[in-house]
């Protein structure tokens, strides 16, 4: 993060200045890591399943939508339906597979208005109560799939029947802990350590 407080990308090998925590920045020093999601950023590609069942519809994905974190329009709109039903057949989400792993996934997500989404990271579903400011999700799990977007049950309550929210930098990464982010276009990408 700059001092304007955008996500930039950096060269490899090149110095990055990280002013997240502290006015004056400090060096970031990371491991490496790959970002195994091959699309971080184009929630259209086909990498990215649009999956619906029971009463739901599918996700509807409008490119380049918004501003992202980077400061450029290049966020997609998402728009979940899940449908009037309540059992955990009604969904609507989207959902991407990688290599199964311990891994940490990540995404950073806003919306107009608050709204509930779920996330499911291999494991267990989990509930997100989304804000009109760019937030980045963490959940750290085991498998190699990560789903979001709208489903009943499994433990998660008050799931809207819908819900339109904006998604930019997805990233999954092995390790028990998010790194800065790691653009994709099509592959898996590393970062080398610092």
């Amino acid at each position: 993060v700059d001092s304007d407080g955008l996500i930039k990308t950096a060269k490899q090998g090149e110095a990055r200045i990280d002013y997240t925590d502290n006015t004056d920045g400090h060096l970031l020093l990371e491991p490496s890591r790959t970002n195994l999601i091959t699309y971080s950023e184009d929630f259209t590609n086909a990498s990215w399943a649009k999956q619906n069942s029971g009463t739901g519809t599918a996700p509807v994905v409008t490119s380049d939508n918004t501003i992202s974190p980077d400061g450029t329009q290049n966020a997609d709109k998402i728009v979940f339906d899940k449908g009037s039903g309540s059992s955990t057949s009604d969904l609507s989400i989207l959902s991407a597979s990688f290599t199964s792993q311990s891994n940490t996934a990540s995404f950073y997500i806003k919306s107009d208005s608050e709204q509930r989404i779920v996330v499911r990271n291999s494991g267990t579903w989990v509930g997100y109560d989304v804000t009109t400011e760019w937030t980045r999700i963490e959940k750290t799990d085991t498998g190699g799939s990560i789903q979001i977007g709208l489903r009943d049950g499994y433990g998660v309550s008050n799931v809207p029947d819908t819900a339109t929210v904006y998604l930019w930098g997805a990233q999954v990464e092995a390790g028990s802990y998010p790194t800065s982010y790691i653009p994709t276009e099509g592959s898996a990408v590393t970062r080398l350590a610092d």
